[in-house]
């Protein structure tokens, strides 16, 4: 059950449980992690269009931010089913185009060229999933119902099976802002990253819904716009941090394990000269890095496995190798996470 917390003049904190984006972090965490032998295989191809692009596939979640009943997924499905053209590119695309302009551009004449315009007018970076999406869009919105419903059929009891977590973390969040207030609170589950603004431009936040996932693979994925902002965290790290204690004054601690392990792996400047091949060259295996720099592939495979390890780089699986990719979000955010780390309360 949703619990909405009020303060005077600042947004309404909402804390709720959500089986629809628990499935959307799950998959954003099956493809991250390149997992194939997961419980969609045969339906592998679509979750590496869907959740390999469009930010992991948290562009999806937009789908969810006006629909009512987060505890159904199978009404999601239905739901997404059911929508109309303009109105699921309108979701899809982060809600940056309005309704009537999207249909404006899908008849008399479908002009998904001028889609595009629109979307970079805006700032938004679009890559050829964009334009594959927006040649068949109904092709592509059967496809990811079809995902969804492959996944919830076979993996539902496990997604279900996290609700007890859920519920943890939503009393364990309410403490803390009991006692810490709810800009602390925000600020701690982002690890120190401001709120986004609002857009369009002239809207003031509202509200804050604070959802826990139990399958995430990231710290958080935000979708926000309109006055409303919703934050999908990671309740395994939370629970993790928290002390436990219920007394007065307790507050969530942020263990710098993760930096710390981070800032190893960047400490040797062979592995350095491997992130920056890996930059310049996507497509290179770990053999082609030996090669480049001189060294044996047991070592390469060794500094790969610790950065792996670390997670500053993924591997990928491509159609007859694995390569890798820097995950540049985790090396920009390492500073600030040292900092926020230091300046937190002991």
């Amino acid at each position: 059950m949703p619990v909405t917390t009020s303060h005077s003049h600042q947004p309404d904190i909402r804390l709720q449980t959500s089986v629809v984006y628990e499935v959307m972090a799950a998959l954003r965490s099956l493809q991250i992690s390149s997992r194939t032998d997961c419980a969609i295989s045969e339906l592998w191809e679509d979750l590496k269009f869907f959740y390999g692009n469009f930010d992991y596939g948290a562009q999806f979640a937009e789908l969810a931010v006006d629909y009512p009943y987060h505890h159904s997924f199978e009404g999601f499905i239905d739901y997404v089913r059911q929508m109309s053209l303009p109105k699921f590119l309108y979701y899809v695309l982060g809600r940056y185009l309005s309704i009537e302009d999207i249909e404006a551009c899908l008849s008399p004449v479908r002009k998904p060229d001028r889609i595009v315009s629109l979307l970079r007018s805006k700032g938004v970076d679009c890559n050829g999933a964009y334009d594959k999406l927006l040649s068949k869009p109904e092709h592509y919105q059967k496809r990811l119902v079809r995902l969804w419903e492959g996944y919830w059929c076979k993996a539902r009891e496990q997604i279900l099976e996290c609700e007890p977590l859920w519920n943890e973390a939503i009393e364990r969040v309410q403490e803390l802002i009991s006692v810490d207030g709810w800009q602390h609170v925000v600020e701690q589950l982002l690890t120190g990253r401001k709120l986004p603004p609002q857009f369009p431009e002239g809207f003031t936040l509202n509200q804050i819904i604070l959802v826990p996932s139990v399958k995430m693979t990231l710290r958080y994925f935000i979708i926000w716009g309109f006055g409303s902002t919703t934050i999908v965290f990671d309740a395994n790290r939370l629970l993790h941090y928290y002390k436990g204690t219920r007394n007065p004054g307790s507050r969530i601690v942020l263990d710098p394990t993760d930096s710390l392990k981070r800032i190893s792996a960047l400490s040797e400047r062979t592995r350095l000269e491997i992130l920056r091949l890996i930059y310049h060259r996507p497509d290179a295996r770990a053999v082609d890095i030996a090669a480049s720099l001189g060294l044996s592939q047991a070592a390469v495979s060794k500094h790969l496995a610790l950065l792996e390890d670390a997670q500053i780089v993924r591997k990928v699986k491509r159609t007859n190798r694995f390569t890798y990719e820097i995950l540049e979000e985790n090396v920009s955010k390492l500073s600030s996470e040292i900092m926020f780390w230091i300046r937190s309360a002991i």
